[in-house]
Parts: structure tokens; C-alpha cells; sequence
């Protein structure tokens, strides 16, 4: 009898791992396979990945003048009219002279939270309900 070379034996293992995939397992695989194809696909999760960064990252990307507020948003003086971008302020500012990029970083970190408790609202009336 000849030994079973290494390449035979993972052959072998690869057809058993596979035959012993539970079959929601092979069809979410297979899901998730299709998904990827679709560019649109690609380029959503990379805007939802930049917005949970940017998100998570907040503190450190736009640290808060005010510690105990951070949702406060930092203004330099009054005028009629809206700054344009600076180097002080990439987005330039409101007319009250609010900063427009540190309101949009500290926004999405709070539509983020309030996405996430609408999501877990709805969960838990879900499996309320449903049961």
C-alpha cells in the first residue's frame, strides 16, 4: 500500500470541511459572495466603515474645547456672513462662526447612537412581539 502523500490528505480534508458545512452556513458564504460582486456593494460598506471611524475616532479627530460638553460647537466671533475654508477651518463656518467640520464629526458619532438605540428599540419590541 502506498502512504497517502500530504497533498491527498488535504485534499481530503478540504471535501470533508466542506461536506460538513451546515447548509445556512454554505448559503450565507454564498450570500456574502454575491454581495461582493456588486460594486455599489463595495463602495457602501466603505462609506459606513469611513463614518463608524470617524465616528469612533471623534475625540482625537476633533478634540472638544469644552470637556464637559463636547457636543458644544466651538465658535470664533460673529459676523453677517460665513467664513470660507481656512486652514484653521477645513469646511469653512456657519454665519454665527460655528465650525462646519466639527459639527459634522461630532453629528455622525450622535446619528450613530441614535441609530443604534432605534435598532435595539425595535429588537427588543421585535422578539416581544414575536414570541
Amino acid at each position: 500500500m502506498v502512504p497517502a502523500s500530504d497533498e491527498d490528505v488535504k485534499e481530503d480534508s478540504i471535501k470533508t470541511e466542506k461536506s460538513t458545512l451546515h447548509p445556512r452556513f454554505k448559503e450565507f458564504i454564498f450570500s456574502i459572495k454575491r454581495y461582493l460582486k456588486n460594486p455599489l456593494t463595495i463602495i457602501d460598506l466603505f462609506i459606513i466603515l469611513l463614518f463608524s471611524v470617524i465616528a469612533i475616532l471623534s475625540p482625537v479627530i476633533a478634540p472638544p474645547p469644552f470637556p464637559y460638553d463636547p457636543f458644544k460647537i466651538p465658535h470664533t466671533g460673529w459676523k453677517l456672513e460665513p467664513s470660507p475654508p481656512s486652514a484653521e477651518h477645513p469646511l469653512g463656518t456657519l454665519e454665527q462662526q460655528y465650525d462646519i467640520l466639527y459639527g459634522i464629526i461630532w453629528g455622525t458619532r450622535s446619528a450613530f447612537k441614535i441609530g443604534f438605540l432605534v435598532v435595539l428599540t425595535n429588537l427588543a419590541i421585535g422578539v416581544v412581539l414575536g414570541s
